[in-house]
């Protein structure tokens, strides 16, 4: 629990190249920065626009306490196609949609920026293609070699990347499992994906790319999302599953408790 703060929005774009020495001179220290979340611009992934909500006593812009679900209309799925896939739709949230969204004043309340609902990314249908989530968590001394290998293997691979937002995460040296063993930088991934076969063998291809990449910067890759992953991949990325497989054959000998991805890589 904590308090439900007053917030103002802070945007900074930058060069990607200069983001990392932003973060740390900036935001990885303040106390006063309650959120932060930086998004690469595609297609090229030269530039970042960093979003931070700061603590202030400045009156309030929005009076409400969460947003109204009822105010989610259409305009946000209107702009999620046309980012997707309309004429200079990427071009257009860069250059035209995020600078206006931005120069507007706001302050919040802290629970009010936090109450956003996922029916905001939801498409009309997904009988032809969804969006996916993607995330690699990358050492922050290698933050410089990841970023541009990652936007090659999506350009040789034409894949439709809607946005790149980058995180940040202190070590975790206590869970078994941990994708953050060191100080991080996440590099979550927004991207369309079509339904067919063909195109799911499409996604494994890049993705399997990506998470060589991610393991050779010494970083690794979110268990949760699609189970691309070899055997091989996924015990050099979590070395320590083998413990992990160890306390649940004492705890769960029958494999009572299952899903997909032990069904993978803990029965095979």
């Amino acid at each position: 629990m904590t308090d439900n703060t007053k917030i103002e929005r802070i945007t900074k774009k930058l060069p990607s190249k200069e983001y990392k020495k932003y973060f740390t001179d900036n935001i990885r220290n303040s106390k006063d920065i309650i959120f932060h979340n930086a998004d690469i611009y595609p297609p090229h992934y030269k530039k970042v626009n960093a979003v931070s909500w700061k603590i202030t006593d400045k009156p309030l812009s929005i009076q409400e306490r969460l947003k109204n679900k009822e105010d989610l209309s259409g305009f946000e799925n209107f702009i999620l196609k046309w980012v997707t896939n309309g004429f200079l739709g990427k071009q257009f949230r860069e250059y035209i949609y995020d600078p206006i969204k931005d120069s507007k004043t706001e302050i919040v309340l802290r629970n009010y920026e936090a109450s956003h609902d996922i029916s905001e990314l939801e498409p009309e249908s997904r009988e032809k293609s969804t969006y996916v989530l993607q995330e690699y968590f990358i050492p922050a001394g290698n933050f410089y070699k990841f970023l541009p290998e990652m936007a090659e293997i999506f350009r040789k691979n034409q894949v439709n990347v809607i946005n790149v937002s980058i995180r940040h995460a202190l070590p975790d040296k206590e869970t078994i499992l941990s994708w953050s063993p060191e100080e991080v930088f996440s590099f979550v991934i927004y991207y369309e994906q079509g339904t067919t076969e063909k195109d799911k063998e499409k996604v494994k291809k890049w993705t399997s790319k990506l998470i060589d990449l991610a393991m050779k910067n010494n970083g690794k890759y979110y268990l949760p999302y699609q189970i691309i992953a070899t055997k091989e991949q996924f015990l050099k990325a979590y070395p320590n599953a083998v413990k992990f497989f160890e306390i649940k054959k004492k705890y769960d000998p029958k494999y009572k408790f299952r899903n997909k991805l032990w069904d993978k890589y803990y029965l095979n």
